[in-house]
């Protein structure tokens, strides 16, 4: 057998002036009907005279595209890079040996006055 569904514990609360199953005020609700939607008369479509026309064609948008020029800047970048790798040391970074840092004597062995 299933048991109930689940119910809270703790007793309801209703604030201020709240129907019964709704989450809102009276003051939010409507004590009379509203009047009846009144029937809309079907607009007739409009009317279109004569078609559209442009005025005169555009101008330059139907050229020739441009020819391709390599970018300079480009060029010089990869240039750059090239004698950065050329004149590049064998070794980057050598780390260093040994220990990095001295131990460090205790307090209590030193003498304070």
């Amino acid at each position: 057998m299933v048991g109930p569904a689940f119910k809270g514990a703790c007793k309801r609360i209703d604030f201020f002036d709240s129907q019964p199953n709704v989450a809102a005020s009276r003051v939010y609700s409507l004590d009379k009907p509203l009047p009846a939607r009144k029937p809309e008369a079907p607009k007739p479509p409009p009317v279109i005279p004569v078609p559209f026309k442009p005025s005169s064609p555009g101008k330059g948008t139907l050229g020739k595209y441009p020819e391709y020029k390599e970018d300079p800047y480009e060029a010089k970048e990869k240039a750059e890079r090239d004698s950065q790798k050329t004149n590049r040391p064998a070794v980057t970074w050598k780390p260093v040996h040994g220990p990095k840092s001295l131990p460090t004597r205790s307090i209590a062995f030193t003498k304070t006055l």
